[in-house]
């Protein structure tokens, strides 16, 4: 469809169709310029005006006849599943991890390691043969979780008389629709343990078997082209007599739809629809709105660590809370830590690698295009040794210090508020003093204002994101080797004293191979800017919010984020 509906005549009628469930459709339906355009829907959906799904169940004219007894001999193996889509919105490949460890099951398709042959038709498909002569039960398991989606994985085994029992996993309201006893519905148990128990009592008993079978093949499928052959001719029957009229759909009450509601948005952030363009990411169909007149009708809610209120607003329980932070804990401000706000969150989304979201101040990753640099010219040219630019003087991880005791074995010079002054900083890219830097001196500090789990801020990432000529010192997070590439970096840790690293610094930065080594070792790598991961960030939690609220109970940000997450320094002698 596109962005823009054309004219439309004022007699004309228009019709939705869409043989994908919400999930997997391309919503332009829902822009506000297609919003009640649509007349009339013919969809899979039973409540449209005319149905066009993969199939009908119907019962049996007549009877068929078949040995059963001599179908369920043939059977020695008992659950199978073909399928191509191995990342779902509706998890199925989790529920069958989990149902594997149970019950054997075999797994065919692109997702699987057996291959069936190549299909023709659908009624000459060599996997749906194999899987109904051989085995007892047969996964029709769905990709989206949607009312009434039902595809042909369900309705082929009606259609063409295959002799397996179904189990579904798909439409919400399925046995509305459906004929009880002819299928096993995974929504019947509480687990994949307890399905895998009664596939294994009826697999296991001829006579249970024999009588669920018997009850499937009172019932035929009607196929695709005559449902869709329906469907024309009850659409022309209601254009030649109906003249009624009635108000164009809302098309958000068929599809799928999630808000993101920023509740105390920082003001370096995007603003409203400019946050992120989700028809960029693997589900298309969120947004994000600041406005808290509409939170009560947003599915998600982020608190930003800054500004909270004393007491959280009013939740509504379908609702999933978010937590994110920047800062570090000890930066951190303290409302969180309130016992009224200790429950209230779902997720998390921070530069912390545990959290829900990733959202850090970049990401260090392999260079598609190799870097050429001349770096005999960039070693000759610098001059200096150590350069540190810095504006916070005194830190909770003591980095002032360090630097007092690695200025006594090795010369370091300080920019900035805490230094010399140097041009302020404006944004990535139009930074003179970094550049002057970066081009003078062999090392820069890249040292942190707290030594937290996981935090390390934009002046490591720009190193690598700006392809600056210098290599970094880095003093953060205890679990920087599992992010920071090795060999592109030295690390504080790796030594006991300011001393010791001096003299390493010394040996490297005195030695032109050396030196060249590891700069070209980390030209192998760039960032991603802060505002790839943002956007990242955003394109994550719009899926995640697509797969469900994990099944945990509510997240204790203060346990979580602040105890046990810092230390104090260790390396001052």
């Amino acid at each position: 469809m596109p962005d823009y509906p054309p004219p439309k005549p004022k007699d004309q009628k228009w019709i939705f169709t869409s043989k994908e469930s919400p999930v997997y459709t391309h919503n332009t339906s829902l822009l506000r310029e297609w919003n009640k355009k649509f007349d009339w829907i013919m969809s899979y959906r039973k409540d449209g005006d005319f149905y066009d799904g993969y199939g009908d169940l119907v019962q049996r004219e007549h009877s068929i006849n078949k040995n059963y007894s001599d179908i369920f001999s043939h059977k020695k193996l008992d659950v199978s599943w073909a399928v191509s889509n191995c990342k779902s919105h509706s998890q199925r490949e989790v529920y069958v991890r989990e149902l594997m460890k149970y019950i054997p099951v075999t797994v065919f398709g692109k997702c699987g390691n057996r291959y069936c042959g190549p299909k023709t038709d659908d009624e000459n498909d060599p996997c749906l043969h194999v899987v109904s002569h051989n085995f007892k039960f047969y996964l029709a398991f769905e990709n989206s979780l949607c009312e009434d989606y039902t595809s042909e994985k369900f309705y082929f085994i009606f259609l063409y008389d295959m002799p397996v029992i179904p189990v579904v996993r798909g439409a919400l309201n399925g046995k509305i629709k459906l004929p009880r006893g002819t299928f096993i519905d995974t929504n019947d148990f509480k687990s994949p343990q307890l399905l895998a128990k009664y596939l294994k009592e009826v697999g296991d008993s001829s006579e249970e078997y024999i009588k669920l079978l018997k009850k499937k093949d009172e019932y035929v499928s009607r196929s695709m082209s005559e449902i869709f052959q329906s469907a024309l001719c009850n659409l022309c029957e209601r254009l030649h007599f109906d003249n009624s009229t009635s108000e164009a759909y809302d098309m958000k009450e068929w599809s799928v739809t999630y808000t993101i509601l920023y509740y105390n948005q920082p003001a370096e952030w995007k603003c409203g629809n400019d946050v992120v363009n989700f028809k960029k990411c693997p589900y298309t169909d969120c947004s994000v709105t600041t406005e808290r007149s509409r939170m009560m009708d947003c599915e998600a809610v982020i608190f930003q660590h800054k500004s909270l209120p004393v007491a959280p607003p009013i939740k509504n329980p379908k609702q999933v809370w978010i937590f994110t932070s920047s800062e570090s804990p000890y930066y951190t401000r303290r409302p969180v830590l309130m016992p009224k706000w200790r429950h209230v969150f779902d997720w998390s989304m921070s530069y912390r690698r545990d959290s829900d979201v990733f959202l850090g101040y970049g990401l260090i990753i392999p260079r598609k295009t190799p870097l050429v640099r001349d770096y005999d010219l960039v070693f000759s040219e610098k001059k200096g040794e150590v350069a540190w630019i810095v504006s916070n003087c005194r830190t909770q991880s003591k980095r002032e210090k360090y630097v007092e005791e690695l200025k006594k074995h090795i010369k370091v010079d300080i920019f900035g508020k805490c230094g010399e002054a140097c041009e302020p900083y404006r944004f990535p890219g139009n930074d003179s003093c970094h550049k002057r830097i970066s081009r003078d001196y062999k090392f820069y500090l890249s040292f942190e204002n707290s030594l937290c789990v996981d935090y390390t801020s934009e002046k490591l990432y720009y190193i690598y994101e700006l392809d600056f000529p210098i290599l970094p010192v880095v003093r953060g997070a205890l679990t920087g080797k599992t992010y920071i590439p090795n060999g592109t970096y030295i690390d504080t840790l790796d030594f006991k004293t300011p001393k010791d690293l001096a003299k390493i610094l010394k040996e490297i930065g005195n030695n032109k191979s050396k030196y060249a080594k590891m700069l070209r070792a980390k030209d192998a790598y760039t960032s991603e800017p802060y505002s790839r991961t943002y956007e990242d960030a955003l394109c994550n939690l719009c899926q995640l919010l697509h797969r469900g609220n994990p099944n945990r109970p509510p997240l204790n940000v203060s346990q979580w984020f602040l105890v046990d997450s810092c230390r104090e320094p260790f390396d001052l002698g």
